[in-house]
């Protein structure tokens, strides 16, 4: 016999206005197996499908699938990009005679990096489906916009997100294999990031104590968001294909 209940769990989208907004998009629906999502004017509406004590143990599943969701979004977007919690509620399913739909639709649209006026999107980010949030991942995000918001210097941001993705591969050469990415990348990462003055720098190196240069900065900002997603599709254990990341990927250095 099924214990605990099913839950409807309502969150509200939250995003900065001045990167993107939206105008009337299509409702979208997704349907990751733990519960049902509709997302229809700026409300995702949950509806768990396995029973939870309590509303708190059914938010301990979902929340990580949303944090999942906005994290992808604005790692490709720019921006913030995330659900709030608002309330929970018994599900009317516990006195009716639902059942999870057979066919779920996710609206598609093209992620692009927004860099004039913010435009008007007709449709909502699509959920991924090769990205997800786990511990490591939560843990370099919260860096790097500690590190946005001028809470942490970013030699030093970038240095932890390097020593994390090397220390759980079990070294550098290990990380290349496990999240397909070039020696010369993560050797760049890990030269630019011991540059740094007093106000930004990690440690004294002769010869390297100086500021970062504008390209420099940038190199290392878009270094890290890639480390970011290659993490979350690591972790994901979708078993898509991953290409290797490599100089290429990143901006030029002058």
């Amino acid at each position: 016999m099924s214990t605990g209940l099913l839950y409807r769990l309502e969150y509200h989208l939250e995003v900065d206005d001045w990167c993107v907004s939206f105008d009337h998009p299509s409702p979208i629906v997704w349907s990751p197996g733990p519960f049902e999502l509709t997302l229809e004017n700026g409300v995702a509406v949950v509806e768990t499908n396995e029973r939870y004590v309590n509303d708190t143990k059914a938010r301990k599943l979902v929340d990580p699938y949303l944090r999942s969701w906005g994290i992808d979004t604005a790692l490709k977007m720019g921006g913030t990009f995330y659900f709030r919690f608002v309330n929970a509620q018994i599900s009317d399913r516990e006195t009716s005679t639902w059942r999870p739909p057979t066919e779920v639709r996710i609206s598609q649209m093209a992620i692009e990096v927004f860099v004039a006026k913010p435009p008007k999107l007709t449709e909502y980010p699509p959920p991924p489906t090769s990205f997800f949030a786990d511990t490591d991942v939560n843990t370099l995000w919260f860096l790097f916009q500690s590190y946005k918001n001028n809470q942490i210097p970013l030699a030093a941001m970038g240095y932890f997100c390097l020593t994390l993705i090397e220390g759980r591969a079990g070294g550098p050469k290990k990380a290349k294999a496990k999240y397909a990415i070039s020696e010369n990348v993560l050797d760049t990462l890990g030269k630019l990031t011991a540059i740094g003055d007093e106000k930004t720098g990690r440690k004294f190196i002769p010869g390297q104590f100086r500021p970062h240069t504008k390209s420099e900065k940038t190199w290392i900002e878009a270094a890290v968001k890639l480390l970011i997603q290659r993490a979350g599709e690591v972790a994901s254990n979708s078993g898509q294909p991953m290409h290797k990341i490599t100089m290429g990927h990143l901006p030029p250095l002058n």
